[in-house]
């Protein structure tokens, strides 16, 4: 069996992670998408029409629930944009 329980709980937590992303109202064009360069641009949760609360619970649940680099390396970007970095993100 390849399917680990932490294979399945880190499935879940992106599942989780993908569920709060797209709750939010969906407000922005497909033009105000941008990408990056040398540097990714920095944004606001809300800026992105994310819930801050929703995606805090997220990333708190996925901090206790994943592997021993937890959320540290995780980058959550929307529209272009990176709206949430963990601590050991470059």
């Amino acid at each position: 069996m390849f399917a680990t329980n932490s294979f399945r709980l880190r499935w879940f937590a992106f599942a989780l992670l993908a569920i709060a992303a797209s709750c939010a109202a969906a407000t922005s064009l497909a033009n105000d998408m941008t990408f990056p360069g040398a540097q990714w641009e920095e944004a606001s949760p809300h800026s992105q029409s994310l819930d801050a609360k929703k995606l805090a619970v997220a990333v708190d649940y996925l901090k206790q629930h994943a592997g021993r680099d937890g959320v540290r390396e995780l980058v959550i970007v929307r529209n272009g944009r990176m709206v949430w970095k963990g601590e050991d993100v470059d």
